[in-house]
């Protein structure tokens, strides 16, 4: 969430580290021309409407070489169990409706 830069830019200072905290989209950096070495797509792909078009525009942010790893929730009981009923239900970890478990990938 784009409240969440500020404090994550305050961490990267204080560890010395140079990262570029943006609040966007994968479809605008790929209509703005961008290019990665690497892209991640981490716990993502579960959330968005069109994963494989999600997952299209994440390679074309590639550079020539590039490397993209993803990784998602597969849609099984186990799955189910952890990440609705355990994190949003009983642990209250994430707010309910966090996932929806149609759009966990079939593994």
């Amino acid at each position: 969430a784009e409240r969440n830069i500020p404090v994550a830019r305050i961490h990267a200072e204080a560890q010395g580290l140079a990262i570029d905290y943006r609040h966007t989209t994968a479809e605008a950096m790929a209509a703005a021309g961008e290019a990665f070495d690497v892209v991640l797509c981490m716990e993502v792909v579960e959330h968005v409407a069109d994963p494989a078009g999600f997952l299209a525009t994440c390679r074309a942010l590639l550079k020539p070489g590039g490397l993209m790893i993803a990784s998602t929730i597969n849609r099984n009981a186990k799955s189910f169990m952890a990440a609705i009923v355990g994190a949003e239900w009983v642990m209250r970890w994430l707010p309910k409706g966090t996932h929806d478990w149609s759009k966990f990938i079939t593994p």
